[in-house]
């Protein structure tokens, strides 16, 4: 990712200039100008099309969700489809013209805590596109038009389950959130992931490594090259051996789910979710059932509730592991009931016993509430926020709040849990970016508890 784009006024002030340049690339394609009408071509757009992508951007422009940034976050990632497309055009571009890619081996760190990487001679303070030539802003218009286009034609929902997989009763699930950034830090907690996978192999435990939703900045197919597939901790050629899953995020459906459902998932690491983005694993012991909950944000697409209703029902001796993207309740943000409310039948019938889920861009465990006995966010996978301050929220029992030594004000550590089933058993490790365990508990079913 690249430091002028993370930067949310830079963004904004560049927002608020594309119009313009939107407009002279429209313009020359109605004209029959050979050189615009090549780049709409090659990009797949037509003039219709780069007349609503001015219509998203004036209506990200009005959104003051556009503008956003979450309290802590020292990244802009707005919450708005066309402020992200507006990103992932830029970047794009910006790494065709330049042939920049991330650096690989030994990890920087102090100075890219955020990024390591940067337009050549672009400060925050300048005009991008007056630094571009009418060309690259060319192709970046129509980059963004694609991206709306393909927003607005949202791929369509896969409504089978990935088939059940069977997993050991001694096996790791590596869990890791809101990651795709490609960031320094996300690319270190890559190798600490790393780490425990080879504990397991050694160990003789199968392992699974489950990414819960999120590649930035939309979600664009070219964008699981450069931030996430180079750097999953399970390599190509541990694609029959070990279990790579993904769920669904808000941002991968930024460019309308198609590089996440018809990218992603068409890899061969990610072949037994058979590009669907619902999914179970399961032993004697333990249903971990995953759901999309960003196909339409904070719901359920299709039979999802009934396949996890059924699934329970007909496993009720197996205790119940839900994994989502979004939260289901958060004592940091206000978010919609729906997910619970759908989920109330399997809920009230004590068939889920612990809960994980990203979205917010933190670690936190919640006191048993909704029928969940252990909620657990695991957010803080790969997107740079500063280290908690305030008191804990009501309802928080636990709040990850270390931060990287040397740093003013604090920068929050990554992080991402690991899951080990033995048996009956699940011990869950939470561990930070560099492989350091930061807590870890045992997952109890209140009936078996000793008083």
């Amino acid at each position: 990712m690249l430091k002028q784009i993370l930067d949310r006024d830079f963004m904004l002030r560049h927002m608020k200039a594309f119009g313009t340049h939107l407009d002279r690339e429209t313009e020359l394609q109605k004209s029959g100008d050979r050189e615009a009408l090549n780049r709409a071509r090659q990009a797949g757009v037509t003039s219709d099309d780069m007349e609503q992508a001015k219509v998203d951007l004036n209506q990200a422009q009005n959104d003051p969700e556009a503008s956003k940034i979450r309290e802590g976050q020292q990244v802009f990632l707005p919450s708005h489809p066309a402020a992200s497309a507006l990103q992932t055009a830029i970047q794009q571009q910006t790494l065709k013209m330049f042939k920049m890619r991330p650096s690989a081996g030994n990890l920087p760190t102090g100075d890219h805590l955020i990024t390591d990487l940067s337009i050549p001679g672009v400060h925050d303070t300048d005009t991008l596109f007056e630094q571009f030539g009418p060309a690259d802003v060319g192709w970046i218009s129509v980059g963004f038009a694609l991206l709306v286009k393909l927003f607005r034609g949202k791929r369509k929902f896969n409504n089978n389950p990935a088939p059940p997989c069977r997993i050991g009763n001694a096996a790791r699930l590596i869990l890791i959130a809101d990651w795709g950034t490609g960031v320094p830090r996300a690319r270190k907690l890559g190798q600490a992931a790393r780490q425990y996978i080879e504990q397991a192999r050694q160990a003789g435990s199968g392992v699974h490594v489950i990414h819960l939703g999120d590649v930035y900045y939309s979600g664009f197919a070219t964008e699981y090259d450069d931030h996430f597939l180079p750097y999953w901790p399970l390599l190509p050629e541990e694609a029959g051996t070990f279990g790579s899953w993904s769920l669904n995020g808000n941002h991968d459906m930024y460019s309308g789910g198609h590089g996440y459902f018809d990218h992603l998932l068409a890899d061969p690491r990610f072949a037994r979710q058979a590009q669907s983005s619902y999914f179970s694993l399961e032993n004697d012991f333990w249903q971990i059932l995953a759901l999309d909950t960003a196909y339409t944000a904070f719901d359920l697409e299709g039979e999802q509730a009934k396949w996890l209703l059924d699934s329970r029902r007909a496993q009720p001796g197996k205790q119940g592991i839900l994994l989502t993207h979004h939260q289901p309740f958060s004592g940091y943000e206000v978010v919609p009931d729906t997910i619970l409310n759908k989920l109330k039948p399997v809920l009230e019938s004590n068939l889920i016993l612990g809960w994980f889920w990203g979205h917010e861009h933190r670690c936190a465990f919640y006191e048993p509430q909704n029928d969940v006995q252990y909620g657990r966010c695991v957010g803080h996978g790969g997107v740079p926020v500063l280290a908690p301050s305030a008191p804990m929220p009501k309802g928080v029992q636990y709040e990850f709040g270390d931060w990287v030594l040397g740093t003013e004000p604090h920068f929050a550590r990554f992080g991402f849990a690991v899951a080990d089933c033995a048996n009956e058993r699940m011990h869950v490790t939470y561990v930070m970016e560099d492989g350091t365990p930061h807590n870890e508990e045992d997952f109890i079913s209140p009936g078996e508890r000793v008083s």
